[in-house]
């Protein structure tokens, strides 16, 4: 008999890193043996330092490189950068033409996992992933960079759809850059656009008790109970049950599944405390109540002086990561579950996530969610609102044959939207936004955005809509205003694209040129396919006196839309004269025909 298939019991979810040596073949061949002690220290230092100490472990050496796993990309990614951080000393020792330079790969799969090995077709795109990355760079896969945060963990460098080695169809990658300083990342800090409250995915956090815990790890366990939710709901898409309402069912023996339906949420946070030596060893778990499934669990210790005064060290980097494991679970449910059996909140934040990809495949996955969800809730506006966006975002990336159609699809479902709920205020200022576009700065516009702004303040999107309203009529303070305000209310979301383009609109309306193109650089590079970032960016490094970025700019902008001459841009814009001139004008400095 042959070996055991693997069930699919041994599967895992499981971050891989792959690390390779640039030139390795060279600089084997000229320095042999000094390249080879060097590279064994470095192995040596990955195995028994690094990747223990963001809980990951050395799979095996490749000669020339190494591939690890790690519960998650936060922790990948800070491994790879220490052990880069490593290589000034390990190339002290070396010529100047034997320097040791990484690149690393970052992947997030289901793979097999086994005491000596791992895998599955997730090691293979690992390795065409490292094969993307300069010297001395890290690029991801979409799946990793969903559970990383723009702005706080690196700057994404969008590097489109990729086409590998063997590999059936494109990938989307990004290059995962050092956090930059300077006057754009002060100003222009990243965003979050969050779906509506009623749609946030509700969890309520549940102490569990030991057998025989005293009175006093009982008391603990309470009080860090708040204090987890107190952290939790300072992430604006999560809506968190009041503890209050939790310790009424404290002291009855409930399966998961109850726990769920008497608290009415589908996700139970389950914190469990030890005490260990002079401290507390802390476990927190995200479990699906009806399932009574763990999708992901994670342990800290804290000091006693910490717990009892409540200035926690751990306890917030656990509530950060279990924010972004609840996001990463909604953005991949829409692919790896059937439809009718997703929870509506889920899968409608994972059809939005999937859309502001901007990729034609991820937008045809999140129109069947969508459309899935106005069936299941057909009263409800949030998918149809949603759905407009969609039919939007085909047009102006001009990804149909049909925009007429598309158009008149967006309006209708608009529509439909207000007419179920005549203040929902981001059917207003969408439907004010795309009037906008179409027909310039127009009463009724302006009126829906505006009025949108009056409903809901707290929207983020109401302020984009509004920043745009703002600088297509050559109003760039305010639109600076709006946009600012837009980054105050939701800084960390992973398509920070979006606020990125509409700050840089606005600052290249009021006149701040360096800013102004520094935003729109960096809108075109989180997100290289999203079509409408590259007018603003081209023409405010142009304008800015960056032309070699100009052009660069606009060569990728051309690869996405071939046709497009300055005429026709400037015969469909509906920008007030002085915007629109500006922007034409940076077009044709660039070198569009």
């Amino acid at each position: 008999m042959g070996p055991a298939l693997p069930s699919p019991t041994d599967r895992q979810r499981r971050t891989l890193l792959l690390i390779d040596v640039v030139e390795s073949v060279r600089l084997m061949a000229a320095h042999e043996l000094r390249v080879i002690a060097a590279w064994q220290g470095l192995l040596d230092l990955a195995r028994n330092v690094l990747l223990p100490a963001h809980e990951g472990r050395l799979v095996k050496s490749l000669g020339d490189g190494l591939l690890a796993e790690l519960p998650s990309p936060r922790q990948a990614l800070a491994a790879a950068r220490a052990l880069q951080a490593a290589l000034p000393q390990a190339n002290a020792a070396l010529p100047t033409d034997a320097q040791l330079q990484l690149r690393c790969g970052l992947h997030v799969a289901e793979v097999v996992v086994h005491e000596l090995d791992v895998f599955g077709d997730g090691v293979n795109l690992s390795a065409r992933l490292c094969a993307l990355a300069p010297p001395g760079g890290i690029v991801a896969s979409a799946a990793a960079c969903d559970e990383l945060t723009p702005g706080v963990d690196a700057q994404f460098h969008d590097l489109g759809l990729c086409y590998l080695k063997h590999w059936p169809e494109p990938v989307r990658a990004y290059r995962l850059d050092a956090l930059e300083g300077g006057t754009a990342d002060s100003q222009a800090e990243r965003s979050l656009a969050v779906p509506a409250a009623d749609w946030r995915p509700a969890l309520a956090v549940w102490p569990e008790a030991l057998p025989g815990a005293d009175a006093a790890t009982l008391n603990v366990l309470s009080v860090l109970a708040d204090d987890l939710s107190d952290l939790l709901c300072q992430d604006r898409g999560l809506r968190v049950i009041a503890p209050l309402s939790v310790r009424t069912l404290q002291g009855t023996v409930l399966a998961p599944p109850a726990l769920g339906k008497a608290l009415h949420v589908p996700w139970l946070v389950t914190l469990g405390l030890r005490a260990v030596g002079g401290g507390w060893r802390i476990r927190v778990a995200l479990v699906q109540a009806a399932s009574g499934e763990q999708v992901w669990s994670a342990q800290v210790l804290e000091t006693a002086e910490a717990l009892a005064t409540g200035q926690h060290v751990q306890l917030p980097v656990l509530a950060m990561s279990l924010a972004q494991v609840m996001r990463d679970e909604s953005t991949e449910a829409v692919v790896r579950r059937p439809l009718p059996t997703l929870d509506s909140c889920a899968l409608l934040q994972g059809a939005v996530a999937r859309l502001y990809r901007s990729a034609p495949n991820d937008v045809d996955s999140a129109e069947q969610a969508l459309g899935h969800l106005t069936e299941r809730h057909p009263r409800s506006a949030d998918p149809l609102v949603w759905q407009a966006r969609l039919h939007l975002l085909r047009t102006l990336q001009r990804w149909t044959p049909d925009i007429a159609r598309e158009i008149s699809r967006a309006k209708y479902l608009l529509a439909r939207a207000l007419d179920l709920q005549p203040q929902n205020a981001l059917a207003m200022s969408l439907t004010g936004h795309w009037q906008v576009l179409e027909n310039g700065d127009q009463p009724e516009g302006r009126r829906l955005v505006e009025g949108a702004l009056v409903l809901a303040p707290e929207q983020s999107q109401v302020w984009l809509h509004a920043a745009q309203l703002f600088a297509h009529a050559d109003q760039g303070e305010r639109a600076w205003q709006a946009a600012s305000e837009a980054r105050r209310l939701d800084p960390l979301h992973p398509q920070a694209y979006l606020y990125d383009l509409f700050s840089a609109y606005a600052a290249l309306v009021r006149g701040d040129l360096p800013l102004a193109a520094q935003l729109g650089s960096r809108a075109c590079n989180a997100n290289r396919l999203h079509v409408a970032s590259y007018p603003v960016a081209v023409a405010a490094n142009a304008h800015a006196g960056r032309i070699d970025e100009a052009r660069a700019l606009l060569e990728r902008y051309r690869g996405l839309n071939p046709q497009i001459q300055w005429r026709d841009w400037a015969a469909r814009s509906t920008a007030a004269p002085r915007v629109r001139d500006l922007i034409v004008e940076g077009l044709r400095e660039a070198g569009m025909p």
